[in-house]
């Protein structure tokens, strides 16, 4: 602005980060700080302001300094949100077919990005997720459940939030396996009086069975285990 002898910048953040205002002029918001003591130099266009929250909601105004030690009337308001921080989740195995994933809700997200993979080394950090797509999920999500996954298989995981200002890094991969398919009993056989043959097709990627037994009322007992 012809005249200035330097700009202050002042900044707001919404009171309740969780439900921040839709607009500048609408919600509850701090007071207005200063966030530049010593106005900046004149004709300054641009400034950087580092050290927020992330996944927080802040709004802005400006105003410059003339000689005279007077300042003009603030600027319009505008607002933003930071890049959500990193979410941090766990795994926990629904099925053969599924894993269901776990987290807490971060702030200031749009939505999440989650991608998976079958593990092909002996770590997911070392893992390649070139061409891995992702799935989005929906604005405070705390869980969600991957399907269509292969019985006794080893997947990786990574999760990361987003908005409008972009995506948080990536979380740390976390690997989880599918149970195996349940063992189809066949008919039992060689039955006398005091012996009864049990058999099943064996399901691959197993370890060893258990094997329960009940009679009437009683509670199943285990004969056998890996």
């Amino acid at each position: 602005m012809t005249g200035d002898v330097g700009y202050e910048v002042w900044r707001s953040a919404a009171t309740y980060q969780s439900t921040p205002p839709a607009s500048p002029g609408t919600g509850s918001w701090s007071v207005y700080v200063n966030g530049t003591p010593t106005p900046l130099a004149a004709d300054t266009v641009v400034f950087n302001n580092s050290g927020l929250t992330a996944g927080y909601t802040y709004k802005y105004k400006i105003r410059y300094k003339l000689a005279d030690g007077s300042f003009s009337a603030f600027s319009n308001e505008f607002m933003a949100t930071t890049v959500p921080p990193t979410p941090i989740f766990s795994t926990s195995v629904v099925s053969s077919s599924q894993i269901k994933l776990s987290w807490t809700d971060k702030t200031g997200e749009t939505s999440y990005n989650l991608q998976h993979k079958v593990r092909n080394g002996a770590d997911c950090n070392t893992e390649d997720w070139t061409g891995v797509t992702s799935t989005s999920v929906a604005q405070n999500s705390t869980t969600t459940t991957v399907s269509s996954l292969l019985p006794g298989a080893t997947y990786c995981f990574r999760l990361n939030a987003a908005n409008l200002a972009g995506a948080s890094p990536w979380s740390t991969t976390v690997t989880q396996t599918t149970w195996l398919d349940a063992p189809v009993l066949n008919p039992l056989t060689g039955i006398t009086q005091s012996r009864i043959d049990l058999s099943w097709t064996n399901i691959i990627g197993n370890t060893g069975y258990k094997i329960e037994r009940k009679t009437g009322t009683v509670a199943w007992s285990q004969l056998q285990h890996p």
